[in-house]
């Protein structure tokens, strides 16, 4: 009942041109497929944010996928901290402790940075 009763709510926003339920239902779908797409990296590896944006369907999402990062509802389960920047560097402002703590989670599953601070992305990338 719950659930039919909110999406009812969103048809009748959506019939006043408050927002598109389309343009919802795509960002929950690409949302959970980015989940998805995350729980394939294995530990020991990263992807780009690129990467993830590619695998969505746009190289031009990263900066969504990012976004998507960000709001993880399940950090212990999706392994978000295997996402990194086109330079192999952890996010500055990774949700979930900081910068230190995505390093720390990426070195505790065996990922070596260099001395720049970045991490060897034809060693540990995938493809």
């Amino acid at each position: 009942f719950v659930f039919s009763l909110g999406i009812e709510l969103l048809q009748a926003f959506s019939n006043r041109g408050i927002f598109e339920i389309d343009d919802i239902i795509n960002n929950v779908v690409g949302t959970l497929v980015g989940y998805a797409i995350l729980k394939t990296i294995p530990a020991g590896n990263v992807m780009t944010y690129g990467q993830v944006a590619e695998r969505l369907g746009n190289k031009n999402l990263a900066r969504t996928v990012g976004n998507i990062l960000h709001d993880n509802p399940d950090p212990a389960n999706i392994p978000c901290h295997r996402v990194v920047n086109a330079k192999g560097k952890v996010a500055e402002h990774y949700a979930f402790g900081g910068a230190d703590a995505q390093r720390a989670k990426l070195e505790a599953e065996g990922i070596v940075f260099e001395q720049n601070g970045r991490i060897d992305l034809k060693k540990y990338g995938m493809v």
